[in-house]
Parts: C-alpha cells; structure tokens; sequence
C-alpha cells in the first residue's frame, strides 16, 4: 500500500509557443500540504497553516528544464528536499525540480488521483 503525503502539486497555468522552430511551454505550479523541512516549519504553529509556494518550469521541445525559472510562497521549493534541491553557489545557485518531483508533475499532467500525485508515487 503507498503512503499518503499530503502534497498536492495543481497545475496553475501553461502557455506554449514556437520560435524559430523551436516548441516551448512555461508551466506555473502551485504545491501545497504535506510535511517540510524543519528549517522551513513556524516556530508558533498557527491554526491550519499549510505550507505553499508557486514555482515555474521550461519545457523546451518536450523536456523539462530541471532547473525552476521562478519561485515564491509561504516556503521555498527547497522545503520538500525530496521534491527540489539547491545546486551551485552564489550567483550561480539554482533551485532544480528532483525526478521525484518530475514524478509527480508527470502524474499530475496525467490526472492522478485529481491532483494528488503523492498517493502513486511515494512508498
């Protein structure tokens, strides 16, 4: 039987366009729910606080730019670490969706579950 997280990853918005022969689509995702780093929890828990935040994917002829082109909310993406992880350093540090997290926004593009991608993906 797989686990139950809590996360909810919703497709918010998506544009495509082609340019120069080449396809893109820019992805907005909300997540929302489940259990985050403790570095990212309140230190007075207020009633029905959920952890949330938007974050903004690249899809370039079909792959995805692992890489997040933006991201905001409540907590960073960084809260869930088995979704997301922070590479580099400095100017030259980004925020990278993990194949975990593909995972789940591959499931949540298919309709798994309504949304909840979590229930078929995590163990």
């Amino acid at each position: 039987m797989k686990k139950e997280t809590g996360i909810r990853m919703t497709l918010v918005k998506a544009d495509e366009w082609t340019s120069s022969g080449v396809h893109y689509r820019s992805e907005q995702w909300k997540i929302t729910g489940g259990e985050v780093d403790p570095s990212w929890r309140r230190e007075v828990a207020q009633a029905g606080w959920e952890p949330w935040c938007r974050f903004s994917l690249y899809v370039v002829d079909g792959e995805v730019d692992v890489r997040l082109s933006s991201y905001g909310g409540e907590v960073w993406p960084v809260a869930w670490p088995d979704l997301f992880e922070a590479r580099g350093h400095g100017y030259g540090r980004a925020v990278q969706i993990t194949d975990l997290g593909l995972q789940f926004r591959a499931a949540s593009l298919d309709g798994a579950s309504d949304m909840y991608a979590d229930a078929r993906l995590v163990p």
